[in-house]
């Protein structure tokens, strides 16, 4: 896009594209109608294509390429907010790519690969694979660092028990949202105005799973690697599901989280907190699928 919006336009922006979803999905929108709604959108969303006329929006999946583009847009705008009454200004039109990552609100620091502490997390990262389907999916480029202070003055992980190292993957689109806010339970993300993708196949909960599972959540962006995060989890005591059942809200009585079982209607191990307290993120990865 060109220029830096603000939020009253990305929020035009999604309700045009709901406009064009529910025309694409009916299947019986005239090609006027969608040049129409397609207009409407890059007047409000403006993009740079030079002299060729930006893409009509009439199929899914351009539709989902731009839903992904404004749910960014809204994190960078709300981190843009954030650092506007600082001395550097608004980070958005700043070149300082150290204040832009200060603009987050989360430490992020490179491990060095020389370092012990980069040799023990792949030796975690791969047994973490082998312990789930007997094989590793995912070949680490970097790690990083990561502590948002709020999550470690929150955890009372010592008082549930049962504490994890565990994995949470995620489209490239969300990852300013998850550094800059960390990750939320979906009935805080809604309420910050960002769209669910998925029901939840276990609630509204934070899932997690092994890194394979989570690298399977994760998209990979223009250099072909993607991102997920390395989490301690107080699992405390887990029940178990073999069906998906939607709508969880909270752990059921006496217990602290639930889990999907593998093999069942569940191909991997599902974990899934309902407290945002039993969590903390300490390590962001980058890879590339394969070997």
């Amino acid at each position: 896009p060109l220029g830096v919006l603000d939020t009253d336009q990305v929020t035009k922006g999604e309700e045009i594209l709901a406009r064009a979803h529910e025309l694409v999905k009916s299947g019986r929108a005239s090609r006027e109608e969608l040049r129409q709604v397609s207009s409407e959108f890059y007047t409000n969303i403006p993009h740079k294509s030079g002299r060729v006329a930006p893409p009509l929006l009439d199929n899914l999946s351009i539709l989902k390429s731009k839903s992904d583009l404004l749910e960014l847009m809204k994190d960078m705008v709300g981190v843009a907010a954030r650092s506007a009454d600082d001395e550097e200004g608004n980070v958005l039109h700043s070149n300082d790519v150290d204040a832009q990552y200060r603009a987050l609100g989360c430490k992020v620091e490179v491990v060095s690969p020389a370092s012990p502490e980069y040799r023990d997390m792949l030796a975690e990262i791969k047994a973490s694979q082998l312990g789930s389907h007997g094989r590793e999916v995912c070949k680490v480029e970097n790690i990083y660092r990561v502590e948002r202070e709020e999550e470690r003055k929150r955890y009372r992980g010592k008082h549930v028990g049962g504490e994890r190292v565990l994995y949470h993957g995620s489209r490239i689109a969300n990852w300013v949202g998850l550094l800059s806010r960390g990750i939320l339970l979906p009935k805080i993300v809604v309420s910050q105005g960002v769209k669910r993708t998925d029901p939840g196949w276990l609630g509204n909960g934070i899932y997690f799973g092994n890194a394979d599972t989570a690298a399977g959540y994760a998209g990979a962006g223009r250099k072909g690697t993607a991102f997920m995060l390395v989490n301690t989890v107080a699992l405390g005591k887990s029940k178990d599901y073999s069906k998906i059942t939607y709508g969880i809200e909270k752990a059921p009585k006496g217990f602290d989280s639930c889990r999907g079982v593998p093999g069942t209607q569940f191909y991997d191990e599902e974990l899934v907190i309902y407290d945002s307290a039993q969590f903390y993120t300490s390590y962001l990865v980058e890879f590339k699928r394969g070997f």
